[in-house]
């Protein structure tokens, strides 16, 4: 099986340099469908199973009301599950663009069970639960704060059903030995497809490992890749996988 997760930033482009991120704002409040058109293209060239998405645009006027995540799955031909990350209460749900946007799940496998539930801290609290034949598929967007990490991290190792063998991904925006992921692989017991701790951003020039694909031992890694593509400001992750 394959996999790729992504933070796509919205579909708002990519900065080329540290300069560049500045003259890329005025996409954050209105994008062109080239840069979503550009990342369902990268996504069709690599033929992935199951899309794990971050930072996806729901249909805000932002995105010129186009459902990005329905969008890529239309393309692709397969299904999709998605909602907006920051919970039913959160104030920010009050603000046009920041209610849509949200992180999803493409997928040509069936999803057999689907679950969406709410973080108790953070801003970032969507968590997407799918439940595939043969493993659960977990994606995530964690806090920028190690305290709220912790206690995501920490909500997640007791919340998640340990029925089958886990893969675990997302934008999980701290580093990869750093102590609350360690503490939460070990109490998991995953492992990361990224073994040698390849970074992943900025896109344009990577030097932070800040998205990962965590797994359960009973998952075996036949191949694992972060693709050059720097449609976001995060490299996207494509793993192959058996179990």
């Amino acid at each position: 099986m394959r996999l790729l997760a992504w933070n796509i930033a919205y579909g708002t482009g990519g900065p080329h340099s540290f300069a560049g991120q500045l003259g890329r704002v005025h996409n954050y409040l209105r994008t062109s469908p080239r840069h979503i058109q550009r990342v369902t293209d990268t996504i069709r060239s690599v033929d992935p199973d199951v899309s794990a998405l971050v930072e996806v645009d729901m249909g805000s006027f932002r995105s010129r009301f186009i459902n990005q995540a329905k969008y890529v799955a239309d393309h692709l031909g397969q299904n999709w599950m998605g909602e907006s990350k920051y919970g039913v209460d959160a104030w920010s749900l009050r603000i046009p663009i920041l209610r849509r946007q949200g992180n999803a799940v493409i997928s040509r496998l069936p999803m057999q069970d689907q679950h969406l539930y709410y973080m108790p801290k953070g801003m970032k609290k969507l968590v997407i639960d799918v439940d595939f034949e043969r493993f659960r598929l977990v994606v995530v967007h964690l806090a920028l704060t190690r305290h709220t990490r912790e206690h995501q991290l920490n909500m997640l190792s007791q919340t998640i059903p340990k029925d089958k063998p886990i893969i675990i991904c997302g934008d999980f925006n701290t580093l990869s030995r750093s102590p609350e992921l360690i503490e939460f692989k070990r109490s998991l017991e995953l492992y990361s497809f990224n073994e040698t701790f390849n970074p992943t951003f900025p896109a344009f020039r990577p030097d932070k490992e800040l998205d990962y694909i965590l797994a359960s031992h009973a998952i075996t890694l036949n191949r694992f890749e972060i693709l050059p593509v720097t449609y976001s400001d995060h490299c996207p992750l494509l793993a192959d996988f058996s179990i």
